[in-house]
């Protein structure tokens, strides 16, 4: 049988590890844990606003946190703010280099942004321009690549609302 003691650190010890690990101040009824509570609540809700309120105020708040920033960074790709998710998960990978999670939601933002930059750009560019033919074959091929099943190739979550084909 645990006694009291054995069951209270078993509840305590690990959020004070996962503060130690992420460089977040999270002692019990702090702010900086209330806040990352409310980000992860609003997150598995999928209001992506709400979190993303949260997670840039926790972020602000514990600048070297780099779950916050990966959190933000997921946010910000799942309303399709490509660039800003990129800067996001920069900040992240700085401060967390070894995380693999953050480094393949990089990429696969990447290839969302250079999916976006090269359709925008063909519906500028003027039925017989010479790099139309380039651009199409370059988008056709990314689009093979965007079209896998999210949570099959990385760890944004259950999917991302994506723009359709035009």
């Amino acid at each position: 049988m645990k006694t009291n003691l054995q069951r209270w650190l078993g509840r305590v010890v690990p959020v004070v590890v996962m503060g130690a690990v992420t460089g977040c101040a999270v002692l019990a009824g702090s702010d900086s844990f209330t806040l990352r509570q409310a980000a992860d609540d609003a997150y598995r809700q999928g209001q992506w606003r709400s979190a993303e309120r949260y997670y840039r105020r926790l972020a602000g708040k514990v600048p070297r946190d780099a779950y916050a920033h990966f959190r933000l960074g997921n946010v910000l790709a799942r309303q399709q703010r490509y660039a800003e998710a990129i800067a996001q998960f920069d900040i992240a990978l700085a401060l967390d280099p070894d995380n693999g999670k953050i480094a393949s939601n990089l990429a696969t933002v990447y290839l969302f942004r250079a999916e976006e930059l090269i359709a925008d750009t063909l519906e500028r560019l003027p039925p017989a321009h010479a790099s139309r033919h380039y651009l199409s074959y370059r988008l056709a091929a990314l689009r093979k690549i965007t079209a896998i099943p999210v949570k099959d190739r990385v760890y944004l979550g259950k999917s991302v609302q994506r723009k359709p084909a035009q």
